[in-house]
């Protein structure tokens, strides 16, 4: 099937970034909002988010502070995001974490944390928003991010 572009085909759907206080995230963050997207940002920096809210002074916006590894704090936001926009048609599952150092010197609850940020998280981000994403029959689509 052939899609035709529109130069409004983004405009008022919502675009959720995880990790959106720095880096690739906000770099997604100034795309969308560029787009005419709604934009949510998620992070768990405050003053991150804070900067890249103000690099998108014009999208409709909304920023929530969470740990994406932590489900129940992912939920609550899922539904903040819900009574806002109503549904995520664009999900960036981009925080992530490392910790510099040797692998084999990383103890146990840091390996937890990386693990719980880094996959536990996007583990989430999809059971939380696919079965409403697939039942919009909407386009919609997911990013997931990784990186060394």
């Amino acid at each position: 099937m052939a899609v035709i572009l529109q130069a409004d085909m983004f405009n008022k759907i919502t675009a959720l970034i995880t990790g959106a206080a720095s880096g690739i995230g906000r770099g997604f963050a100034i795309h969308a909002a560029g787009l005419v997207m709604n934009v949510v940002l998620m992070d768990r920096n405050d003053e991150g988010l804070s900067e890249t809210q103000a690099l998108i002074p014009s999208a409709h916006n909304l920023v929530l502070k969470c740990d994406v590894s932590n489900h129940e704090e992912f939920t609550v936001c899922k539904e903040k995001i819900g009574a806002e926009f109503g549904m995520v048609h664009f999900l960036f599952n981009n925080a992530g974490i490392f910790l510099e150092g040797r692998a084999w010197k990383a103890d146990q609850n840091n390996w937890k944390r990386i693990i719980d940020v880094n996959l536990m998280s996007v583990i989430y981000g999809l059971n939380l928003f696919v079965d409403e994403m697939i039942a919009s029959n909407e386009r919609c689509h997911i990013i997931n991010t990784s990186s060394m």
